[in-house]
């Protein structure tokens, strides 16, 4: 079982998206993924409020030398 996956970045979704081929690989085991889907998407509001909270890193100006002047 793979799920495409970024290393900056969870995805709950590509969890559930697992979890939901392993209940059907196994079907001996039933498994409630509400309770999953509902976690996925409350961490992708909160990341995409984090997100837009954080503010851009811009490297501060140089500061000038004398050796430039």
């Amino acid at each position: 079982l793979l799920a495409e996956a970024r290393p900056d970045w969870p995805d709950a979704h590509e969890a559930v998206a697992l979890t939901r081929g392993l209940d059907t690989l196994l079907p001996e085991l039933e498994v409630d993924l509400a309770p999953l889907q509902e976690q996925a998407k409350s961490l992708e509001t909160h990341l995409q409020r984090l997100k837009k909270q954080a503010k851009p890193v811009v490297p501060p100006e140089p500061v000038p030398t004398d050796m430039y002047r």
